[in-house]
């Protein structure tokens, strides 16, 4: 690594002429391996700056000074995990391809039931009855002030605002918690209802399947 010195030595093919020597200087400049962050005093609060640096290394742990490109950095916080209700009863909802071929089911949950605000990176439904392939399976998410659809014309469906975050033809292989991760997160603020859109859209009826839920005392879902 650094500066360093050589001779090129170059020698022709005619005997009569003499070998030429030429001195040469060249760089090695070692690869990024990793990168190290000073330290950083703790405690600090959230949503307020504070000063670090960040250094690019090699395989040896030496500082590569002549690095200046960009680094992508990301903040890994631990996974929550929070269950909504306690699955006392269970539905056909969203999969009722049995009863219907196409078919689109929207609930509201409290922020209570969601947990805090963080990064939704995966739903998960207690599976009971296995159905067939569902076409075009959709999830949305929204953000909603709406908390029930008791009031009279509050049981519409909404058209706006929603985040597609899966979507494939699923095929459930076992029963029990089936666990979708999401393709694009979804950034839940811990204070609003989140509203929850699931659909599929078959060419024809088939099997429908079932999954665990809670009743409420109001209204919070429609199909």
């Amino acid at each position: 690594m650094g500066v360093h010195n050589a001779t090129l030595r170059f020698t022709a093919n005619d005997p009569t002429q003499p070998q030429r020597d030429v001195p040469v200087a060249f760089t090695i400049t070692p690869a990024v391996h990793h990168f190290t962050w000073s330290a950083i005093p703790s405690p600090q609060v959230a949503n307020v700056p504070f000063a670090a640096t960040l250094t690019a290394q090699d395989a040896s742990n030496l500082t590569v000074a002549a690095f200046n490109g960009s680094a992508s950095l990301q903040a890994l916080g631990p996974v929550a995990q929070t269950t909504a209700g306690t699955g006392t009863s269970t539905t056909s909802f969203p999969f009722s391809a049995g009863s219907y071929y196409e078919l689109r089911t929207q609930s509201i949950y409290t922020p209570a039931e969601v947990g805090a605000a963080g990064r939704i990176q995966s739903i998960a439904l207690d599976v009971t009855t296995l159905p067939s392939t569902l076409t075009d399976f959709t999830i949305r998410l929204k953000h909603t002030s709406k908390t029930n659809y008791s009031a009279s014309g509050s049981a519409v469906w909404e058209g706006a605002g929603w985040t597609t975050v899966y979507r494939s033809n699923l095929s459930i292989p076992a029963t029990g918690w089936l666990t979708l991760p999401l393709t694009t997160p979804f950034d839940y603020d811990g204070t609003s209802h989140l509203m929850v859109d699931f659909s599929f859209d078959n060419a024809a009826y088939g099997t429908s399947g079932s999954t665990r839920y809670s009743t409420t005392t109001v209204s919070r879902v429609i199909y």
